[in-house]
């Protein structure tokens, strides 16, 4: 097993509000598993009080990985990443972070699952804590759906946030939008599970507290990418109108693992929109500049946040529809051709805020339904199907070699909201079909090869009998 570390300290908040329950130590805070550059490695970061150049990841009966410390601080409190690198599948690890000097975290325990080409990961909505203005209990209610859903789906390889981690109201003070944060690690699953994160709008308020409290894998100018079993994962920073800028990074991306059986795109703000963002100008760059780069450049899937009411779309060919003979609904299966992507954009996964279904940016509709919309021709471009019943939802997304199968729920009650698959495009024959199609007439022609070989050499061989060599 071997241990990469990079440490790096800048700017963050400090927090007058009471520590979470998992910080051991007052040096200590925001201890954080997110994903690796592969399902093999885990990007650790924490905060800190001090820039002490002496922390460390210790891994009991293993290694003892040294952290660099920059001297920067911002608020009194730096920032330190770790990599863990050679993690053995299906092993239990157990871990801390921090230095004597700096003080100890607590023990956590976390297990890579099993390498697969079958598997899944949980994909949420926007948490946005901070986002009720005090309306509710934000930091329990995404405890409250973390602990559910990991619950409900053992086995789940990582979690994935769709940005807006956090509300970071302009008007917030540093403490304010520290005690946000706070709340986003407090569940247990934040140091078993490793995560990825999006940067959302309100994440990108505060971009020096973003960067302290995450350890981005393979990361470029905001976007960034990983792999894990047989997908690649590239998430992309929209918050950054360059088209040209995103279209390199997917191709560089795409580039270094041409063999992956899925390329899923995630970032923030979605193309296909229920809410008044639909009509928003940022709406109108992700369908006419970035939808056509993920069509060309081979993407599948795409997963998004921003909204706070669901929303799947057709199958997309750039910004143009390829709609289905009848009407979307729970349970379709789609198989997209060359260039076709589908986007899924999530709902909150906290309840800390929810959006009406909207027909312009002034013209909401409350409490409407999918049906409804339907009945009246109120679809919007590109939009398949939709929900919203101001509850909190999650996304499972499965995955195998042939398909994904992406289904969204309810935190609560677990019932689902939306189910799609995609399926690979095949021949349509099956295994003896392909055999009668191809196996069988190559024999016929490898026969008839030997047929017509032996026609040349069996005068050679008479003629080497009549001269007495043995044949």
């Amino acid at each position: 097993m071997r241990f990469l570390a990079l440490a790096t300290a800048v700017a963050t908040t400090a927090a007058l509000v009471t520590a979470p329950a998992y910080a051991a130590d007052k040096g200590i805070d925001d201890v954080f598993l997110g994903i690796g550059t592969t399902n093999t490695s885990a990007n650790i970061s924490w905060t800190s009080t001090t820039p002490v150049t002496d922390q460390v990841v210790e891994v009991k009966d293993g290694e003892t990985v040294a952290a660099k410390t920059d001297t920067t601080a911002f608020n009194g409190m730096y920032g330190v990443d770790a990599e863990l690198t050679g993690l053995t599948p299906g092993k239990a690890y157990s871990y801390r972070v921090g230095s004597d000097t700096a003080g100890w975290s607590d023990w956590y325990t976390f297990t890579p699952e099993a390498e697969s080409t079958n598997w899944n990961f949980l994909f949420y909505g926007d948490p946005q804590i901070g986002a009720s203005k005090g309306k509710k209990d934000d930091p329990a209610l995404w405890k409250h759906t973390v602990d559910t859903t990991v619950k409900n789906n053992p086995g789940t390889d990582f979690l994935l946030t769709a940005g807006d981690q956090v509300n970071a109201d302009r008007s917030a003070t540093e403490e304010q939008k520290e005690a946000e944060y706070d709340a986003f690690f407090a569940p247990a699953a934040m140091r078993q599970l490793r995560t990825a994160v999006q940067d959302g709008n309100h994440d990108k308020r505060s971009l020096d507290a973003f960067h302290t409290h995450y350890n981005l894998p393979n990361a470029e100018d905001q976007n960034y990418y990983f792999t894990y079993n047989n997908a690649l994962i590239i998430s992309l920073d929209t918050n950054i109108e360059d088209t040209a800028l995103h279209t390199e990074f997917i191709k560089k991306a795409i580039a270094a693992h041409p063999n992956s059986d899925w390329v899923i795109a995630t970032f923030h703000q979605p193309p296909y929109a229920q809410s008044y963002h639909a009509y928003e100008d940022k709406t109108t760059w992700l369908r006419d500049e970035l939808t056509p780069v993920l069509s060309e450049s081979g993407v599948d899937l795409v997963l998004s946040g921003h909204e706070h009411i669901y929303g799947r779309s057709h199958l997309m060919k750039g910004n143009t529809p390829v709609k289905q003979d009848k009407q979307a609904a729970p349970g379709d299966t789609l198989t997209p051709a060359d260039g076709e992507v589908l986007y899924i954009t999530a709902n909150s996964a906290t309840g800390s805020k929810f959006y009406d279904f909207s027909t312009a940016i002034d013209e909401q509709h409350p409490n409407l339904t999918f049906e409804d919309s339907v009945a009246k021709n109120m679809l919007g471009h590109g939009t398949a199907y939709w929900n919203q019943d101001y509850t909190p939802d999650y996304t499972d997304v499965q995955v195998t070699p042939t398909s994904l199968k992406v289904i969204t729920r309810n935190v609560d009650d677990n019932s689902v909201v939306d189910e799609v698959t995609l399926n690979k495009a095949s021949t349509g024959l099956s295994d003896a079909e392909l055999a009668a199609a191809i196996v069988v007439p190559l024999l016929a022609v490898l026969a008839g090869l030997g047929a017509l070989i032996a026609q040349f050499i069996e005068p050679i061989r008479a003629q080497l009998r009549a001269w007495g060599l043995p044949v």
